[in-house]
């Protein structure tokens, strides 16, 4: 797709959410002392009265009176439903996400949230599938493994006028269409893209992306999908992975730049304003200045990623660590939000499949020494980490926050699902080995399989 065509995608989103903005709410829904916000949703999604509020209609109001702080989940919205905030906030207790969508619309003015989180994904808002729009809203102190505030599986999300601060696990992960126009990413913390992961489309117009950290990669953005930035600025932003770049990382997709300051920003592994792997990127009439490595670091420049595409750095040479010993503590799962493409079978498949978008952080499934890291011909950017007698290996990834010399804790965030190597697409090739012969992964129940 061109870089034209993906704008005019967006630019039709931007106008159809103009459109169904002019729609006429049905009716309007008080939260009180008889009527909390959980029932609230379930009357406008039922379009019947639910304990003290009244029935919803079509598309409903609910509107905030007081600050609200959650004890259970909300129920998830399957209609179209606008909550006016009225300046007023709703905490997730640090306990629970604020708001699921599963085919529903959900509109938000004017309204805080804070405090949300979950174990695995969207510590904020869930857009499963359906439509979202956020309309001057700040959003704060979220947190989740994977994503900080918003994960967006499949619909659309329309965002202005958003504050997004001091959120952990990052801010938006996309796998839809999103359009951002007249908001600010700042102080979050991501392990691959500090304010923003995309793998879908998005269009950031108008915004402030500033100090924003990842452990890895892009400390502003990483991008393996369709992302148009125009007037916009990327500054002081920071990565400090082992591959790293400062704002922008791209593994595979589409980049587009206009009329954009991206300046200040830094990495220890990397002195590029953006890194770009694969893909295609267009940079047009940009400020671009005082990108470079922290101060202070001293290692050696490394040879960027992309040759290592190319190369076979197998065992001897560059990716081996030696002998290494010890490891070994307690098991869990590498990738537990992944699914199972393909099992075990002993001579033919010598571990399991998991597959998940390019970019999920994966994680040791036990501790113990690096063996491995680096380029190993078919398996592509793979791991090994010695467990006693045992290791497990981890390949096709995208990128390593790893190396030789290190030793990891159960649970480690080690590499990004990738497809590199010998790979039909993005997955985690997860091999389990006992004195050096390859066991089937699903026999150690521990995992959590």
């Amino acid at each position: 797709m061109t870089s034209a065509r993906h704008s005019a995608i967006l630019l039709a989103l931007v106008f159809s959410h103009l459109l169904l903005g002019l729609r006429v709410q049905s009716a309007d829904i008080f939260i009180g002392r008889a009527c909390s916000l959980a029932d609230a949703i379930a009357a406008a999604n039922q379009d019947l009265p639910v304990a003290g509020c009244a029935a919803g209609s079509a598309a409903d109001v609910i509107r905030l009176n007081e600050h609200i702080v959650l004890n259970q989940e909300l129920p998830w919205i399957t209609s179209e439903i606008t909550i006016e905030g009225t300046g007023f906030s709703i905490s997730g207790n640090e306990r629970f996400r604020h708001f699921n969508i599963d085919g529903g619309r959900l509109n938000i003015h004017n309204l805080t949230l804070t405090d949300g989180h979950h174990a695995a994904r969207g510590g904020s808002i869930l857009l499963r599938s359906g439509q979202l729009t956020i309309d001057d809203c700040r959003i704060s102190d979220n947190s989740a493994a994977s994503n900080g505030v918003l994960t967006i599986l499949s619909g659309e999300a329309w965002i202005n006028g958003g504050i997004f601060r001091g959120n952990e696990g990052g801010v938006i992960d996309n796998s839809g269409a999103v359009a951002i126009t007249r908001s600010s990413f700042s102080r979050n913390v991501g392990s691959s893209g500090g304010a923003i992961t995309n793998r879908g489309r998005l269009l950031l117009t108008g915004s402030a992306i500033k100090e924003n950290h990842a452990t890895v990669l892009g400390g502003a953005i990483f991008n393996s999908g369709a992302l148009t930035i125009n007037d916009s600025k990327i500054t002081d932003n920071g990565a400090s992975g082992i591959l790293s770049a400062g704002p922008i990382y791209q593994v595979s997709g589409e980049l587009t730049i206009t009329d954009s300051v991206i300046a200040l920003n830094k990495a220890t592994d990397n002195d590029s304003a953006i890194f770009v792997v694969r893909g295609e990127s267009s940079l047009r009439d940009n400020v671009i200045y005082g990108n470079g490595r922290y101060a202070g670091w001293g290692g050696p420049p490394r040879p960027p990623l992309a040759p290592l595409w190319q190369q076979d750095l197998g065992p001897g040479r560059r990716g081996s660590c030696g002998k290494v010993e010890g490891g070994g503590a307690y098991w869990l799962h590498p990738l537990p939000q992944a699914t199972i493409s393909r099992g075990f079978k002993s001579g033919f498949h010598g571990g399991v499949d998991l597959v998940a978008p390019i970019g999920t952080p994966i994680r040791a499934a036990n501790g113990g020494p690096i063996s491995y890291a680096g380029w190993r011909g078919p398996y592509g950017i793979a791991v090994e980490i010695q467990h006693d007698y045992r290791s497990t290996l981890y390949a096709h990834l995208a990128a390593l926050t790893v190396r030789c010399g290190e030793t990891v804790a159960p649970g480690q965030v080690i590499g990004f699902v990738g497809s590199s190597g010998n790979s039909s697409g993005p997955h985690l090739h997860f091999e389990v080995r006992v004195w050096g012969r390859k066991q089937d992964p699903m026999l150690i129940e521990a995992i959590g399989w």
